[in-house]
């Protein structure tokens, strides 16, 4: 039987950000990890205009922007008011 996805996971907190965001930001691994294993979306975007892959390119970590990459669901053509994900790694420099 397949476990149903619980829909507060891709929820946006009262200051606009979601679980994914949080995890990624305070680099709290673990918890990202879990995440992504309920498949949280990952196309999420918060109310300032990031998306988890926007964030992990602006942290410059990449234990999450590979892990992310890996997810079936990515869309990096997304825009933002940010732009867009592949902008934003092209504008740092990075492949």
């Amino acid at each position: 039987m397949q476990q149903l996805k619980p829909f507060i996971i891709d929820e946006l907190g009262e200051k606009g950000w979601g679980a994914l965001h949080y995890a990624i930001f305070c680099k709290a691994s673990e918890i990202f990890v879990e995440l992504l294993e309920m498949e949280v979306d990952v196309n999420k975007c918060t109310s300032d205009g990031w998306l988890p892959i926007q964030l992990a390119i602006d942290l410059k970590d990449s234990y999450y922007i590979e892990r992310i990459l890996a997810q079936p669901s990515i869309n990096l053509n997304l825009v933002t008011s940010r732009g867009s994900p592949l902008h934003m790694a092209a504008k740092e420099g990075n492949k």
